[in-house]
């Protein structure tokens, strides 16, 4: 619960933010889904697995990867990268502010 809480404040901190310091500077928010940096991987792996299970976005997985014959779809996972670029993008874009940006592989969509 404590994470919960903490989340929601922050991006209440950065829409308090915007509107007070707003046209000086853009405030936005990245919020990623899970990702498996050494946090992550404190998870037990059904736990993960759940979380990827509910990703709407799906990536190709090679016949080697899957060891099967054909290729396969498989959840996909948030990326650590696609994160990364989604800061440097909000840091370029200029017209951007109040912003929630969700890098989530779609786990977050409605079902």
């Amino acid at each position: 619960m404590a994470y919960s809480v903490t989340k929601a404040a922050g991006l209440q901190l950065m829409k308090c933010l915007a509107v007070s310091q707003g046209p000086k500077i853009r405030i936005n928010a990245v919020a990623p889904g899970l990702l498996l940096t050494e946090w992550g991987q404190n998870f037990l792996p059904e736990q993960i697995q759940g979380a990827k299970d509910k990703a709407l976005l799906k990536k190709e997985v090679s016949d080697r990867e899957a060891r099967l014959a054909v290729a396969v779809l498989m959840p996909a996972q948030t990326d650590l990268e696609d994160c990364a670029n989604t800061f440097i993008d909000l840091a370029k874009n200029s017209s951007m502010t109040c912003q929630t940006v969700v890098v989530d592989s779609g786990m977050g969509g409605i079902r």
